[in-house]
Parts: C-alpha cells; structure tokens; sequence
C-alpha cells in the first residue's frame, strides 16, 4: 500500500512539472512566512516562491530571510484558505536575501521542489549548507551565483540539469560529485571567480558520471586547486575537454577512468596531448582510487524513551584522517525494528522520533557509497516504553473510576498533562472534548485512570 501511495505522488509531481511555467502565475499571495508564492497550476494546486515583486522589475532583493530556511511542502492563501504544493523556488526568489543578515544559515528544501530557477539565490553570501528534496531536476543559470560560503553538497539522484554559472565562484567547496542522472552541465557551472584570482575556487575533487551531453564549456575553469578528477565516460569525450579547464593553472595529479577505458584515454590524441602539456602524474583506473576510512559511532549503544515523548538522534561521532564534514553531508539513517512506533523525519544531520506506541527499533547510521570515503555503519537500539499506570482508577487501588470534567487538578502536579487511551495511544492533554470511555492522564511522574462520560 505504501509503494502504491508513493508513486500516486511521483505521478502528481511528473504532472505539476509538465504544467510548469515560471514567465507567469495565475495568482499570487503572500503566505503566513512573510514569502510570496504564485500559483503554477491553479487546477492541479501547485505553485512556487516567488520574486516579492512577482511581473515587476527584478531590481531588488528576493525574500528577504533571518535565520535557516525551511522551505515548506505546502502553503495557505490566506485570503482563500486554499492549499497549495510548493514545487518550485521561482527567478530571483532569495535573490542576495541574507544582505541584512549577519550569520550563516542552512536552506532545507522539501521533497516537493522540482526546480529552482534562474538567480534564486544568488549572491547569498551566508548560505553555508543545503539540503535538497528528492525530487529535484534542474538547478537553473546562475541559482547559487557567487553563494562563497557553500560547502560540499550532496545532489539528489533525481537531478538532470545544472545551469551555466550555477555554482560559480565556490570558496568553500572542496568536493563535487555529480550524480549519473546529471545529463546536462552548464557552461561555467562549477568555475572560479574570474574577478578574484588571489581567492580562487577550492574545489579539490570532481566526479562526473557517464551520461553528461558534453563535458566542456569551461565548467572548471579559474579553478587552481584541482587535484582529482573522476570520469565516468567509458569512451574519451574528445575534442570537447580542451575548453574545460580553460584560464586554469591545472593542478591535476590525478585522472581516474573506467579500468577498461584506460587505453582509449591513453591514446585519444586529446586526452594525451593534455596529458603532456598539464604534466598530470598519471591517467589511472577507477579501481586504484584510494578511499579515506571513517569510524562512525554513537555515544551509547541503547537509549529508552517513553509512550508520547520526543527522542532526536544523538550526535554520531566520526573518526577519520580526512575532513569529516565531508563524509557527514553523504550519511544516511535508516529505522529497522517493530513497525509504527516511530515517525522519522530528516533535515540531514539529525533523525527525530514521535513515539506513539511500545516496541524498539534499530537505528543505523551508514556512508552512501561514494568516491572519496568508506566506513563500517553504526547503530543503536531505541525501545519505547508504554507509561506505567495503576492496578485501578483513582488515587487508590479498587476505587471506582470518578466522572472528571477535565485534566485541570486532576493531579496535584502542575507539570502539563497528556492524556493516552488505553492503547497507549496519545490523544491530547484535555479530556475535554473526548469520547466517553476510559483514559489515563499523566502530569509529571503521577498517572491516574478518568472516565470521561
């Protein structure tokens, strides 16, 4: 049933891209976060975040922001109550919208997002972390312009597209792996700041997969730190690769290729000419690249949390020779063990669980497998316990249970009250309202059964 629900929702999302136009909005409204959305497809629910000044002039800030940003899956019109998919961050929507800001911040976008456009956050100059949805397939022209502070990032498996000088100008950036759903890369995409060659772009490390169109358009140039450069194309791209490097004092001491293709390099007149004139130590099979080893653990091995209460993912330790912010945006957690006892939700650092019933589950930290890092994965063992409660209602044993016309002095205790039926299940922290039958209320370490009629 999950599976069937889950590609009811790709469908959705296939359609509302087909559908999307980011030249003009049916409507659009301010929502309750200040932003401003036009609608996409007025029929199919959907919009995107849009310039403030949606048909004006682009002569201004985007959405102006004060801390992290957490893009929402969906949004209200308030003047409509209407509710609608955000599936898309329009042109120029966050453009330069740290300006009045003074501290680094992370922007999380949901599942939801398919594309963001042209200048969406260019010239943000604190954005130091993203976290992209799972859905994402293009990342248009300019969309992180000149972002300085962006760090290594981890691209979703869904992206077909990087627009020309989409990340151009990286200080931070020291790894770029690109995705084997990538198809198109953008002239200048990942190039240094051409303006400031005392402060060039850090990138160090750059994988590309084998179904890029064309593997040109100085997508590296201006880029003096490169030292490892993976390629994933079985067949040389010849007569294309001259222009990648262009303006660029070439650092490469490494060119990893397919073990097969090793000889096809080695004797395409291109790669070999390059070879020579870049004084490359070596073009060497993709087998031979060396991977850092991470030890990734938790601080314990057990944890325990009771019926209702919020438990968010202790901080997992890695050891390694290597710079571990690198190896932690490629992290994944995964939840095995009594089904329904727990809701998971990501933001990529942390795994927070709402526990509704009794049961235990397994929590396990792993390294996606890529290019650069490899680690044996880490787990614990989570159990959720059911809240103890006495042999009978009331404050003593064999008392009936009482009529109660709420949670208020039920308890001498003035902690907050939570209310569970006798499943165990929470259902609020006010019997008021609730179907008659019998509950258990809890306020601080107290517990007592009410019958509510």
């Amino acid at each position: 049933m999950k599976k069937l629900l889950l590609s009811a929702a790709a469908a959705m999302l296939a359609i509302s891209a087909n559908a999307l136009d980011t030249s003009e909005y049916t409507s659009t409204f301010k929502g309750a976060d200040g932003f401003v959305y036009g609608v996409v497809n007025e029929g199919f629910g959907t919009c995107e975040i849009a310039y403030p000044d949606a048909g004006g002039d682009l002569d201004g800030f985007g959405n102006l922001i004060s801390g992290d940003l957490l893009v929402p899956e969906y949004v209200t019109d308030p003047s409509t109550g209407k509710e609608y998919m955000v599936i898309g961050i329009g042109v120029q929507a966050f453009y330069k919208c740290d300006a009045q800001y003074d501290k680094y911040w992370t922007l999380t976008l949901p599942n939801s997002i398919l594309t963001i456009d042209q200048w969406a956050f260019a010239e943000c100059e604190l954005l130091q972390k993203i976290n992209f949805g799972s859905n994402l397939t293009s990342i248009g022209e300019y969309a992180f312009n000149k972002c300085y502070e962006l760090g290594n990032l981890r691209f979703p498996d869904s992206l077909e597209e990087i627009g020309k000088y989409a990340f151009y100008g990286m200080k931070a950036m020291t790894t770029v792996v690109i995705p084997e759903s990538v198809t198109t890369l953008g002239d200048y995409s990942f190039c240094g700041d051409k303006d400031d060659t005392s402060n060039p772009c850090s990138i160090e490390r750059f994988v590309v997969g084998p179904d890029v169109e064309k593997l040109n358009g100085r997508v590296l140039g201006y880029n003096n730190n490169l030292k490892v450069l993976v390629l994933n194309f079985p067949v040389p791209p010849t007569n294309e690769s001259s222009n990648l490097f262009s303006n660029t004092d070439v650092t490469i001491t490494t060119i990893y290729v397919p073990d097969e293709s090793l000889d096809l390099y080695k004797a395409c007149d291109d790669w070999n000419n390059n070879y020579a004139k870049w004084q490359f130590k070596a073009l060497r099979p993709l087998s031979e690249l060396e991977v850092a080893q991470l030890t990734l653990s938790f601080p314990e091995e057990t944890y325990t949390v009771e019926v209702g209460e919020e438990f968010t993912l202790p901080t997992l330790d890695i050891v390694t020779e290597a710079n571990p912010e690198e190896a932690s945006l490629y992290l994944v957690y995964t939840v095995t063990g009594d089904e329904g006892i727990a809701e998971v939700s990501e933001d990529g650092q942390t795994v927070t669980f709402n526990t509704s019933v009794a049961g235990s589950v397994t929590v396990t930290a792993s390294l996606e497998e890529n290019y650069f890092f490899a680690a044996t994965p880490a787990e614990f063992v989570l159990t959720v316990k059911a809240p103890e409660t006495p042999d009978q209602p009331g404050e003593e044993p064999g008392e009936e249970p009482g009529e109660d016309d709420g949670v208020d002095g039920v308890l001498a205790d003035d902690a907050p009250a939570a209310v569970y039926n006798l499943a165990g299940c929470l259902v609020g922290n006010s019997t008021e309202g609730l179907n008659p039958g019998v509950y258990v209320v809890r306020q601080g370490n107290k517990a007592l059964k009410v019958e509510v009629k």
